[in-house]
């Protein structure tokens, strides 16, 4: 993905190794051996598969493959981890506001056909054992608490502001130590101070492509689950 985004450059290629590679937020759960780590190769998938269906020039023969297979992978994104069951579908809907336009209609419904299928295995198993896969969220969420809406609001605002915290991402990162190395956040101030560079780039320069908004929503609602509990 970042081949094609920055055209091959060595310079960007290097430091993005470099950073999936001793991130905090990436370090520990891939060392521990979590299934968990599939989910960020999940996210890099859906994302490179999206540049090529709405980005890339190709063979006019895989014009309905390619739309099929970001599909089958924004769909099976959803059994890598407990959270992706919900940011799956919200970012397909993410997807559906972003690249709304009449070219794209085909390609938005096949990759909707294509989620839909992958999960049929998820309905029939809840279909069969129903509460099974929401029995551990149910014990951690607030939702069925014997609360107002207006506390859950709260709740969820708070837990929501928590992760986009320098507390959280710069300085202490996660209390459980199955996701953080405990010596810091969950990302480094170099990297935070780059992010902050080039979205003020984007803003300057007005470079709202499709793609960079998808990116930037995503992010902003990648939270929402665990904000959940």
């Amino acid at each position: 993905l970042a081949t094609k985004l920055f055209h091959g450059n060595k310079t960007i290629q290097l430091y993005l190794l470099a950073s999936f590679g001793f991130l905090p937020l990436f370090f520990t759960i891939s060392r521990i051996a979590f299934e968990v780590i599939s989910q960020l190769a999940w996210v890099s998938a859906v994302g490179l598969c999206i540049w090529m269906v709405f980005h890339e020039e190709g063979n006019r023969r895989l014009e309905n493959f390619k739309p099929l297979l970001c599909g089958v992978v924004l769909g099976t994104f959803t059994y890598t981890y407990s959270t992706s069951r919900l940011i799956s579908t919200v970012a397909l809907g993410v997807l559906w506001l972003v690249y709304f336009e009449r070219k794209n209609i085909r390609k938005l419904f096949l990759i909707s056909i294509a989620f839909i299928v992958c999960l049929i295995p998820l309905a029939w198993f809840t279909l069969k054992f129903p509460g099974a896969i929401t029995s551990r969220f149910r014990g951690l969420s607030y939702i069925d608490a014997p609360i107002s809406l207006a506390e859950k609001m709260g709740i969820f605002a708070h837990n929501l502001a928590t992760y986009f915290s320098l507390d959280f991402l710069i300085l202490h990162g996660d209390n459980n130590l199955r996701h953080s190395t405990g010596q810091g956040g969950i990302v480094y101030i170099v990297t935070l101070i780059l992010f902050l560079i080039g979205l003020a780039y984007f803003l300057v320069n007005k470079k709202f492509d499709r793609f960079n908004v998808f990116l930037l929503l995503n992010l902003i609602i990648s939270p929402l689950a665990a904000a959940l509990t």
